[in-house]
């Protein structure tokens, strides 16, 4: 993808975001022959130097951003609940920064849903696809995903805050 490509999705998404088209963010979800829509209610993101990533987490409920990291979120509660985590590969230095981050990037993706009465977590393999990073500020970070693999994809915007900022 060129520059010129990159800067005029970047405006789009920029705009979308800001002038709230659609409601705010939402992210689609298909796994199999099932499709889900997760509109956007809370959202977090955490770099860790420890690991070289920055981790993402987006749900249609209210996450407590108070817990220590992405990871250690609770699980689901109820039929509704729905959340999908990432995690990009940063350099030890650079931390995450406005960019098209391709597969070779993106560490892992999970896919939280409750079915049957409990918490199921899909991971995503051999991940395909993109996620761009539009803005990068101190508190919170503006995006795009688009990754999938064989029968699992996730696409959509996001906007979320740094993990402890509320």
């Amino acid at each position: 993808m060129n520059k010129k490509t990159i800067a005029c999705l970047l405006a789009i998404l920029f705009f979308v975001l800001a002038c709230g088209l659609f409601g705010g963010s939402e992210i689609f979800v298909r796994i199999a022959d099932k499709e889900y829509k997760l509109k956007e209610r809370s959202s977090a993101f955490q770099s860790r130097q420890d690991v070289n990533e920055t981790q993402f987490v987006i749900a249609n409920y209210e996450l407590d951003l108070r817990e220590p990291s992405i990871t250690s979120m609770g699980k689901l509660k109820s039929p509704q609940q729905m959340r999908v985590a990432f995690g990009i590969a940063t350099g030890p230095d650079t931390g995450i920064k406005p960019e098209d981050y391709r597969a070779d990037r993106i560490n892992w993706v999970e896919i939280y849903l409750f079915e049957n009465g409990k918490e199921n977590v899909v991971r995503l393999s051999n991940v395909r696809g993109n996620i761009l990073i539009g803005s990068v500020r101190d508190d919170d970070i503006v995006g795009g995903i688009y990754v999938y693999d064989n029968d699992k994809a996730v696409r959509g915007t996001f906007a979320a805050k740094r993990l402890g900022s509320e």
